[in-house]
């Protein structure tokens, strides 16, 4: 049936090209923009963690900064959310290019005592004020805090203040809507 001829081979390259561009989106996901993810196994020094015992917790989650490299780890899984330029083989002109994901520092912290969303700040220069973020353990997915609707960035010393309360964030002046989004914060 098939002899080598021009359409066989025609044929071939355009399959070539729809098995490379499927197994290129399966490999790399289609995640939005603005999210870094990376799923990594590696040892790790532990910063904080949520109290494992307590029966209300559902997911025990850990946040590990190591090497340059924050991580969220559940039982299931650990996801790299941010990384300091070097420690993923970028320069660090690209922190300011990325809205999240690179950092000179991860300034805060702070896991929701349910475990459902972690708090933390990326200061993404010298300067004292860092870059909010909340991860939202269950979708696996990173949310840029906003207040009012716009994006904010904060002093360090109000971002270390930040504390959960009924599974809303408070920082500084500003507390959670809504506690479903955490992220979207207005003025008390």
């Amino acid at each position: 049936m098939f002899n080598n001829s021009r359409h066989e081979r025609v044929i071939l390259v355009i399959l070539s090209y729809v098995i490379g561009f499927v197994t290129a989106f399966i490999a790399y996901g289609l995640n939005k923009v603005d999210q870094v993810i990376t799923v990594i196994e590696t040892g790790r020094e532990k910063i904080e963690k949520v109290d494992e015992n307590k029966s209300e917790f559902p997911v025990p989650v850990d946040a590990v900064y190591e090497n340059g490299r924050f991580y969220i780890e559940t039982p299931e899984r650990q996801i790299l959310v941010s990384a300091q330029p070097a420690a993923v083989g970028l320069s660090d002109d690209e922190i300011l290019k990325r809205p999240q994901g690179l950092h000179k520092n991860i300034s805060v912290t702070e896991i929701e005592p349910t475990g459902e969303h972690v708090f933390f700040c990326e200061q993404q220069t010298e300067q004292e004020v860092c870059r909010p973020f909340v991860y939202d353990v269950g979708n696996v997915i990173v949310y840029r805090v906003m207040v009012d609707g716009e994006f904010i960035d904060l002093a360090i010393n109000q971002a270390e203040d930040s504390v959960w309360d009924n599974k809303k964030l408070k920082v500084s002046s500003y507390t959670s809507v809504d506690s479903e989004k955490p992220w979207r914060l207005a003025r008390n």
